[in-house]
């Protein structure tokens, strides 16, 4: 029995030797293709860190120039400042990757926001969000592209956007943009969808200040019937 199963296993070694010795051009042509494709995402992510670091470092220096200038901003002496300051913000934003890119479109849409420009506010809000995928600076742009909005009238286009950023359950302002929602249904004369929001407000932030004016307010509309 012994000699059986050494026999069988000198067949299946041989079986194999042979087949490596068959096939050794395509098993060796796969491994080196295999060690091409890793070293080349190993050097694509080592070069996808490198560049957001350098975008990192030039942001930096645009939020420091913000900051210099956010309180003057309005001034008319310093609207070449400021229109510099933009154009260079709005281009990093087009060349960075990724938070760095977001970051630098929500550095704009603040710039504009502080010269009362809301329709290009709103636009640079939006593109922060579209940008900032999942991180935490998503639902922050969602929220002031809806303010951007209604300071435009928009009021559809702002609940649109409350509504979205409502969704983050992380976001601390989750609550007040679901309020807003709401609120701006009942603008329109649409208590259903304004009773909608604010349900839905109880019902997932049931222990916040929203919720108490979201209840008040499911009380007057009720009392309005």
């Amino acid at each position: 029995m012994d000699q059986e199963k050494a026999a069988a296993g000198n067949n299946v070694g041989e079986s194999l030797a042979f087949f490596i010795e068959k096939y050794r051009r395509i098993i060796i042509g796969a491994l080196v293709a295999a060690a091409v494709i890793v070293a080349g995402l190993a050097a694509g992510m080592g070069i996808r860190d490198s560049l957001e670091k350098r975008a990192l470092s030039r942001l930096e220096l645009l939020i420091e120039r913000y900051d210099a200038l956010r309180f003057s901003i309005a001034d008319p002496e310093q609207a070449d400042a400021a229109e510099e300051l933009l154009g260079d913000l709005t281009r990093e934003a087009r060349r960075s990757p990724g938070y760095a890119g977001a970051r630098a479109w929500h550095l704009a849409a603040s710039v504009q926001a502080d010269l009362k420009a809301w329709e290009e506010a709103e636009a640079a809000w939006k593109e922060a969000a579209r940008k900032a995928g999942k991180t935490y600076l998503a639902p922050v742009a969602l929220f002031n592209a809806g303010a951007a909005a209604e300071e435009q009238g928009n009021a559809e286009d702002a609940a649109a956007y409350y509504d979205r950023a409502s969704a983050y359950a992380d976001f601390p302002q989750a609550a007040r943009a679901l309020f807003s929602v709401g609120r701006l249904a009942e603008a329109r004369e649409d208590g259903e969808a304004a009773l909608a929001a604010y349900r839905k407000l109880i019902e997932d932030w049931p222990s916040t200040a929203w919720a108490n004016l979201a209840n008040s307010r499911i009380i007057s509309l009720a009392g309005s019937e």
